[in-house]
């Protein structure tokens, strides 16, 4: 893979802005330097786009050329007077999207590997009341709310989050409201599984593979429940339920057969995390390294691309292709700068506030339990990940990587806690990156209505929902 920076100068209105060039397969990719835009050209095209470019002014455009000039512009491939198009720079939005809901910090479960583990925060249960007086100030303003109950075990406070989503039912009836839950499905029996279908939830159910050896750091029981929740409700698991996985030394290589058990029986989605070295996991030594993380994308691929998982959403690898196809794609952990403390917020167990819960560190604190909602989303601190990205792309390690503006530097909550430096770089991440990227982008050059981008199309929310790229 070839890359070149060039910033075409020229006498129009229209020019090229600064970008990189990368060869993949027989074809030139210009990915834009500002922006996550990107276009595929034959060699021969692109040189004669830089000489177009060079040749012309605005004056002498006819209308076919000005519209690819408009379009590169919309693409954030060419500057109007020297400008970005506006629609192309990341602002803060006034209120969160997403809010995720830290029920309790207690759990049933004893994960050896539990990023969230606290003596202190498991005794901590966050009162309905603070999570009303949270809720009903976005959703008076905004009209939409994604509402994730979440833990420890949030469905050790099954009564509360019926309460909850009464008064949202009651409050708010007017309003896009979509409610999800992180449980470990222990607790699943007939009446919560009636309340989540009846309420439209979506369901993830903690799992790391289909053997008992893959589930190790979980515990045995984790495999059990799971069985039992899809013999007992097959519907529902079907209808509503996805996996919920954390990729360990345990489970790494046997990911892939567990995507083929789970769509066998008739789950739709799989969803992993990379063990982080925190919490209690901070002496276990079973993180993954970045050869074994590019050998698990490049596994589930080629079962795509043999379209053997057909009906299986892996949503991670849906992401990848999401930050490729649309400028505001829906997973806002994989873009640049994250959606940390913008669209997404968290109140925690105890009542605070903060910005992410991929890690609990201080660094993600916006305000402790006496904090509103308002002086949360006041602090300083909720800027955090967009001036490390904006840091990343000028002065990091970052700088002079074409991937940036797509993978937004890495996560910053698993750069803290591999490296306690939140403007530092995830290695696993980045190196799953600069892997993955080109592969697809070769894949939709060479291939655009092959298996793979029609699995993609079939599969995505955000194809369905916006005027993607791809």
């Amino acid at each position: 893979m070839e890359i070149a920076v060039q910033q075409i100068q020229g006498q129009m209105g229209y020019t090229l802005a600064p970008h990189a060039v990368l060869t993949v397969g027989d074809h030139r990719v210009m990915i834009s330097r500002l922006s996550r835009g990107w276009v595929l050209l034959s060699p021969g095209d692109y040189q004669s786009l830089v000489d177009f470019f060079d040749e012309h002014t605005s004056a002498k455009l006819d209308t076919e050329s000005r519209q690819i000039a408009e379009r590169l512009y919309r693409l954030g491939l060419a500057l109007c007077d020297g400008k970005l198009a506006e629609h192309l720079t990341p602002s803060m939005p006034a209120f969160p999207e997403s809010l995720l809901i830290k029920m309790t910090g207690h759990c049933n479960y004893n994960c050896d590997y539990c990023y969230d583990h606290s003596e202190s925060r498991r005794k901590q249960d966050v009162d309905v009341a603070r999570i009303v007086t949270t809720i009903d100030p976005i959703l008076d303003q905004t009209g939409k709310l994604n509402i994730t109950f979440h833990g420890g075990e949030p469905l050790l406070r099954f009564s509360a989050i019926s309460r909850i989503v009464d008064h949202c039912a009651e409050r708010h009836a007017d309003k896009a409201i979509r409610f999800a839950i992180q449980t470990n499905g222990a607790l699943l029996d007939d009446t919560t599984v009636e309340f989540l279908d009846r309420h439209d939830f979506s369901v993830g159910i903690s799992l790391d593979g289909s053997t008992p050896d893959t589930n190790h750091h979980r515990g045995p029981k984790a495999l059990d429940h799971f069985c039992r929740l899809l013999e007992q409700y097959p519907a529902f698991m079907e209808k509503r339920c996805g996996a919920l996985s954390v990729i360990s030394q345990a489970n790494v290589r046997a990911l892939p057969d567990f995507a083929l058990w789970l769509q066998d029986h008739g789950i739709r989605g799989l969803s992993t995390t990379v063990l982080d070295p925190t919490g209690r996991a901070k002496d276990l030594n079973q993180s993954i390294g970045p050869q074994e993380i590019t050998g698990l994308y490049d596994a589930w691929l080629q079962l795509v691309r043999a379209e053997r998982i057909t009906d299986l959403k892996i949503q991670n690898l849906l992401a990848y292709m999401d930050n490729l196809a649309c400028f505001d794609p829906p997973n806002f952990c994989q873009k640049g700068p994250c959606g940390a403390g913008g669209e997404f917020l968290v109140l925690d167990a105890d009542g605070s506030f903060r910005a992410c819960d991929c890690i609990i560190h201080d660094a993600f604190i916006l305000g402790d339990h006496k904090c509103t909602l308002e002086q949360a989303l006041d602090a300083p601190s909720r800027r955090r990940v967009v001036d490390r990205h904006a840091w990343l792309v000028s002065h990091g390690p970052c700088a002079d990587c074409p991937w940036i503006h797509l993978c937004g530097g890495t996560c910053a909550a698993k750069a803290l806690g591999c490296a306690t430096d939140e403007n530092a770089v995830y290695p696993v991440e980045c190196a799953l990156n600069k892997h993955l990227y080109p592969i697809l982008l070769e894949a939709y050059a060479s291939e655009p209505e092959g298996a793979l981008y029609q699995y993609y199309r079939r599969h995505s929310k955000a194809r369905q929902r916006q005027n993607p790229v791809v």
